[in-house]
């Protein structure tokens, strides 16, 4: 009779060990297909900051600090507090902005001829990577997108001068 309970004891703990370790086996999966759905419903750009400081010979300035999902303008001479800022970029200008690889670039662009003129300053973060760029009255056609989705969004006391066709005649053949 005792060797029947130990039987009975033992199959009994194999049952519910084999169960318990189950049990694991399918919430693991459950934890998977949830973070595999998690990944499905990620958003479809990565994030990025793009801080960028714009002026020109005849003292005017501005800040921009856009991200994938936002933009806001400051004017240093009126405040710190955006000027004018969005949530509504458009989604083809941001694909193009995230596919662009800022560390492939220099970190400086100046037209030798020019003294003054259009200076800007970008900073952009990427994956906790920040990687400093300064174009000096130079048309550098990769950031080209960024200039050409701000210019297009803000209203027009705003926009800031970046003339392609003017700068390209001054941008040295490379």
């Amino acid at each position: 009779m005792n060797r029947a309970i130990f039987q009975i004891l033992f199959f009994t703990l194999l049952i519910i060990s084999c169960k318990q370790k189950d049990s694991k086996n399918t919430e693991q999966k459950t934890i998977k297909t949830q973070s595999e759905s998690r990944t499905f419903k990620m958003p479809e750009f990565k994030p990025f900051i793009i801080e960028f400081d714009w002026y020109n010979g005849s003292g005017e300035e501005r800040i921009f600090r856009l991200t994938n999902d936002s933009l806001f303008v400051y004017n240093p001479k009126k405040g710190s507090e955006p000027v004018f800022k969005t949530d509504k970029l458009p989604a083809d200008s941001i694909k193009k902005i995230e596919r662009i690889n800022v560390y492939e670039l220099k970190t400086d662009y100046t037209s030798p001829g020019i003294r003054d003129g259009v200076q800007i300053r970008l900073d952009f973060t990427k994956q906790e990577t920040t990687r400093k760029i300064h174009l000096r009255n130079y048309y550098q056609k990769d950031l080209s997108p960024i200039i050409e989705m701000i210019n297009g969004i803000v209203p027009p006391n705003h926009k800031f001068w970046y003339d392609k066709e003017w700068l390209e005649k001054y941008t040295p053949k490379e």
